[in-house]
């Protein structure tokens, strides 16, 4: 048996992440849990936008987590409120494409595990957590951690304990 498993930013979420180039981010507005979120909203000069984690049940029965980005005109209040005032330059996708076996089973996994933003001075990133919940994590750096952050490195970690193969690339949308 094999399962081909897809999760990827559907185009309207990629078309309204695209519409923030070279926009002002006043500020992100997370709903925390912990050291996670269930929430991200970035407030920009005219619009805000929501990404979530929102799992999908695939062809295994299994859920996996997908980004959503959707457009929101409601000022979320009460939440933890992170403070940015940087221009976007580049906003990017990190895809990972992913093969594992068990037993006779094989998975190859295509799915966008995070979003990278570039404010020039350091990057946030908003990475998915493989969870019911369907958590987030925010994080602001000034390096990358594309390769070499416990966060990206154990994001497997939950379907199983050996890959096959990993390939993880970034994709610059704007």
């Amino acid at each position: 048996m094999k399962h081909l498993i897809r999760n990827w930013l559907d185009e309207n979420s990629v078309n309204l992440l695209k519409k923030l180039l070279n926009k002002k981010l006043n500020s992100i507005i997370t709903e925390e849990i912990g050291d996670y979120s269930l929430l991200a909203m970035l407030d920009c000069e005219n619009n805000q936008l929501l990404i979530r984690n929102t799992p999908k049940i695939q062809s295994d029965n299994e859920e996996y987590p997908c980004l959503v980005v959707t457009e929101t005109n409601k000022r979320i209040d009460g939440y933890k409120i992170i403070s940015i005032n940087q221009i976007i330059r580049s906003i990017s996708i990190i895809k990972d494409i992913v093969t594992w076996r068990y037993n006779n089973t094989k998975w190859m996994i295509e799915s966008d595990i995070a979003i990278k933003i570039d404010l020039g001075e350091y990057n946030l990133w908003i990475i998915s957590h493989d969870s019911l919940a369907g958590f987030i994590k925010v994080l602001r750096t000034k390096e990358s951690i594309m390769c070499n952050n416990q966060l990206l490195d154990e994001y497997w970690s939950m379907k199983t304990d050996k890959l096959d193969s990993l390939v993880r690339e970034e994709i610059i949308i704007v």
